[in-house]
């Protein structure tokens, strides 16, 4: 078993004594993540993000082989690269909008009789509740556009219970209890999220596009809120049955109408039909006229034949 805290990793040993018939417990610092992938892990306080990046730069070479898979086979050096450069940002305060810590939590989906279990990697905050903008809510937030560097100082989290959700109608979660989380499935996790978007350069460039997409997006919402008019559901449900009603004697005469054009088509039709049975009937007729007829002339050339 693996423990987290104040920025470094430990290995517990536990250790029995046959005389007293107790245990006595060490913690070791490891100095290599890859003997302990299959080793659970527990976080206990003071360790961030930035502490567990230092691990995998440090096996940067065996980790993008192991991790390949999960990393669209692009390389670990960009990342490593780009968590050099000094953050900008900072983290938000319990009260504020914007991500408060980094979790890693557990995602079960039922789903045509598949169930999916997968370790994930998401930012955990606050943000608004729109359209009401001026209420913040619990949020999880995705990390595939996030730069490396901005992410170090954020405390890691584990968060281990399992909640099943399945793709139907009127279904409400359900909690399952909790699942321990190795060390394998940490960096998965991780390393999916921060390779989702591709290459750091390539990711900028689709988060541009992204914020350019949604400024424009959000100055339509400002040109537009005069004419926007906020109502419920139900309220909507109400107009459309009300609109309904409205047009019910135009689509009855529309109805009307068509039946009567599809009538006018099927009679077309049927003429054809017959038309088309008379030209095989004649052509049959002919057919069996001719070859009567090959028949006689086949005849009176046997009997000239000589013999």
């Amino acid at each position: 078993m693996l423990i987290c805290k104040d920025h470094k990793i430990y290995e517990v040993i536990d250790n029995y004594d046959y005389q007293t018939k107790t245990y006595t417990y060490d913690e070791v610092p490891i100095q290599s993540l890859i003997e302990f992938m299959m080793d659970h892990v527990e976080i206990i306080r003071n360790f961030t993000f930035g502490d567990l990046f230092e691990y995998i730069k440090a096996e940067a070479t065996i980790i993008e082989k192991m991790f390949s898979s999960f990393m669209g086979h692009f390389p670990l050096e960009p990342y490593i690269e780009e968590s050099k450069l000094p953050p900008k940002g900072k983290i938000a305060q319990k009260h504020e909008k914007g991500i408060h810590e980094l979790q890693i939590q557990w995602t079960m989906n039922l789903y045509n009789d598949h169930l999916y279990v997968n370790p994930e990697f998401v930012g955990y905050g606050l943000s608004e509740n729109y359209p009401n903008n001026n209420e913040l809510i619990n949020s999880k937030f995705s990390l595939a556009f996030e730069k490396v560097n901005e992410l170090l100082p954020y405390p890691l989290i584990l968060k281990k219970r399992v909640k099943l959700y399945q793709y139907k109608k009127n279904f409400k979660k359900q909690n399952l209890g909790k699942l321990n989380f190795r060390l394998f499935d940490i960096l998965s996790a991780i390393l999916y999220e921060l390779t989702f978007s591709g290459l750091p350069q390539k990711r900028n460039e689709q988060l541009k596009q992204i914020n350019k997409l949604m400024d424009e997006i959000k100055e339509e919402e400002k040109n537009d809120k005069l004419n926007t008019t906020l109502i419920t559901y139900d309220e909507l449900e109400k107009n459309i049955k009300e609109e309904e009603e409205k047009q019910k004697p135009e689509l009855m005469a529309k109805s009307v109408e068509l039946a009567e054009e599809y009538e006018k088509l099927l009679l077309k039709y049927k003429d054809l039909e017959n038309i088309e049975l008379k030209k095989f009937y004649m052509t049959n007729r002919a057919n069996k006229y001719f070859r009567k007829k090959v028949k006689i002339i086949n005849k009176k050339h046997e009997q000239h034949v000589p013999h």
